[in-house]
């Protein structure tokens, strides 16, 4: 069961924008986290080692926004769910949506692959959150730099093994 608490502090919103229960469920089946969350290294995501072509699910209901390659990020998909909660999943090797899809928790949305700055075929998810739509391009830059709005998954989403424990942060876990 997941507590439900204001991200007030990590993502600068109120609690009434909080991501309560915008994400349902991991986007890989059966991983593992191969690198977890950690902001000391810059590295603002879990990486989940898999099988070139494992699909990919969306982890809630959402938006497609973005469906294209990214130079280092490759070819990457990133969804808009209920109370402005982001989430972005890169080195894919295909992609099932196109920016304007509704997708529902669960829907295939790509297959791991190892596009852009990959060493090896891995699902790189990142969670978003944030007190105003945030400035996503359909193309070229993300239009998001450094760890702003950047949550741990770990905390949103039953992770697989190795993710860790989510990286402790004032006043925050959805567990």
């Amino acid at each position: 069961m997941r507590r439900l608490v204001c991200l007030a502090v990590i993502a600068g919103v109120g609690c009434a924008s909080a991501p309560r229960r915008s994400l349902e469920i991991f986007p890989l089946a059966g991983a593992t986290c191969s690198r977890g969350f950690d902001p000391g290294e810059r590295h603002f995501a879990l990486d989940v080692a898999a099988a070139e072509g494992t699909p990919v699910v969306a982890s809630g209901a959402g938006l497609v926004l973005r469906a294209s390659v990214h130079p280092t990020y490759g070819l990457t998909v990133i969804l808009e769910h209920p109370r402005l909660v982001y989430t972005l999943y890169a080195h894919l090797a295909s992609a099932s949506v196109v920016p304007g899809d509704r997708v529902d928790a669960g829907d295939r949305i790509g297959a791991v692959g190892r596009s852009g700055n990959a060493r090896g075929a891995h699902l790189h998810f990142e969670v978003l959150a944030a007190g105003a739509p945030l400035p996503i391009r359909a193309t070229g830059p993300i239009g998001l730099r450094g760890e702003e709005h950047r949550l741990d998954p770990a905390a949103l989403v039953d992770a697989p093994p190795g993710c860790g424990p989510p990286i402790p942060r004032a006043a925050a876990s959805l567990r």
